[in-house]
């Protein structure tokens, strides 16, 4: 990422991202967590040149959140986000320019309540479906 696109990123994650912790569940248990970072805004291209950046799509949403424009004649939200290490390694790169935000003291705060575990492995009924399937071949 360049310089200014470090910048770029900085200042629209400055005024319109979200730092959460989200979880993984099975069987309505939760066994795991990850950080997120979703930026959300009317300006579609905007959220585009954030996601070519992080490298993830852009999504819209089905409530109407905006004015409509002649660019967004619906008047959708567009939003991107990135999450686990992809976003923990954007968020460390871009640590010189958002120190000292509300953005920075919130994805401190994420990283308390959400530390990243590895993936759990898959469960035993799993394996012992895998394995029957494999001796049946």
């Amino acid at each position: 990422m360049s310089e200014v696109e470090k910048a770029l990123v900085a200042g629209i994650l400055i005024g319109e991202g979200s730092p959460t912790c989200r979880g993984r569940y099975r069987g309505g248990k939760i066994i795991g967590s990850f950080p997120v970072v979703t930026i959300g805004m009317c300006d579609k291209k905007a959220v585009e040149k954030v996601a070519h950046i992080f490298d993830t799509k852009v999504t819209q949403s089905k409530a109407i959140h905006c004015k409509p424009t002649p660019q967004n004649p619906k008047g959708t939200l567009s939003i991107t986000a990135t999450s686990g290490k992809p976003a923990q390694a954007i968020m460390k790169n871009l640590e010189p320019y958002i120190k000292e935000t509300d953005l920075h003291a919130k994805w401190l705060r994420t990283l308390e309540k959400c530390p990243t575990k590895p993936r759990p492995k898959k469960c035993r009924a799993y394996r012992t479906r895998k394995r029957i399937k494999a001796q049946k071949k």
